[in-house]
């Protein structure tokens, strides 16, 4: 998933923001962006790029799901449900 495909209102967030966490900038993202109910954080450019996602579903509320995206390769990686 490339971010320049995502369609949702976002905040753009440069990856050496003082604010963020360590452990987020320790990961080095080339970019984040932030919506009320989904952070993305990318990595690399073209063909190479991937990203992880933490996003809330939109049907069940109550569940959140972290995945990476790689040339369409999609994988779940952790749910939770609140």
């Amino acid at each position: 998933m490339d971010a320049n495909d995502v369609a949702w209102d976002e905040t753009r967030i440069t990856p050496r923001d003082p604010s963020l966490p360590d452990a987020v900038r320790a990961l080095r993202p080339d970019e984040i962006l932030l919506a009320p109910n989904r952070v993305f954080i990318g990595f690399g450019v073209g063909r190479l790029a991937w990203g992880i996602i933490w996003e809330q579903d939109d049907t069940q509320t109550n569940r959140w799901t972290l995945y990476s995206n790689a040339e369409g390769l999609v994988k779940t990686v952790y749910e939770e449900r609140k």
